[in-house]
């Protein structure tokens, strides 16, 4: 397996974790009644915002190991 094609299947694996984790929480979310029943209307906007908070941390940190990989590595785009 080429370096590239580790690499190309990093950056896709990112985005579509990206993509399913924001279309779970900003779409599927309020048409989900029983949410509210396991948790409490008031702590719905917290767990929202941490939710939210903790997926763009883990972005950030995703992209920048695929970058550092990617310099390491030394891949030809």
């Amino acid at each position: 397996m080429e370096k590239s094609t580790i690499a190309g299947g990093l950056f896709l694996f990112g985005y579509v974790t990206i993509a399913v984790y924001f279309f779970c929480w900003l779409f599927l979310l309020p048409f989900f009644p029983w949410f509210t029943f396991l948790f409490p209307p008031v702590q719905i906007g917290l767990i929202i915002s941490y939710s939210l908070f903790l997926g763009l941390l883990i972005i950030v940190v995703f992209f920048i190991a695929v970058l550092y990989v990617h310099n390491k590595f030394n891949f030809k785009s």
